[in-house]
């Protein structure tokens, strides 16, 4: 074999290596960082995203998460929304308001666009007694949607409790 196409096919072989490390170690890092693709309850939340809920200051002294859902990649302030046990709080930097934040008894309905694909998030849609109306993505993963559904729903008072 002719000695510049071995050290072509090496090279070739050296950079698909390394390549492949970088994109594994991005992986890696991505994956650690990086939020849930599901609801997930408030005592399960990973302890790095409440120390940075914590930070933004959007929690009132003893309230508790009870549900959470974060559609970003890294950065939770590119979109979270938490039931609490007072109220629905919704937050993405990129809104000109970047903290909604709503008592469940202020909530008049809550409805849903469903969609039970993996990349595409079903669609909440709350509408306030000021006549306001929110809307904010939730995984369908493990009927995640359903559930926080379920629950603003009769949090509000629109449903009666599930048995």
């Amino acid at each position: 074999m002719n000695k510049k196409i071995v050290i072509v096919l090496v090279a070739s072989g050296v950079l698909f290596l390394v390549v492949a490390a970088a994109v594994i170690g991005w992986l890696v890092v991505l994956g650690k960082r990086s939020p849930e693709t599901y609801v997930v309850p408030g005592a399960q939340i990973a302890e790095r995203h409440l120390r940075e809920i914590d930070e933004l200051g959007i929690l009132a002294e003893g309230e508790e998460i009870l549900l959470f859902y974060s559609d970003a990649l890294i950065d939770l302030t590119e979109g979270m929304y938490l039931a609490t046990d007072r109220r629905l709080v919704l937050y993405d930097d990129e809104w000109e308001q970047p903290l909604l934040s709503a008592p469940f008894d202020s909530i008049q309905d809550v409805q849903a666009e469903w969609d039970s694909s993996f990349l595409v998030d079903s669609r909440l849609s709350v509408s306030l007694a000021n006549g306001e109306v929110w809307a904010f993505p939730v995984s369908s993963e493990g009927g995640g949607d359903r559930w926080f559904y379920g629950f603003l729903r009769h949090r509000a008072g629109l449903e009666p409790e599930p048995r």
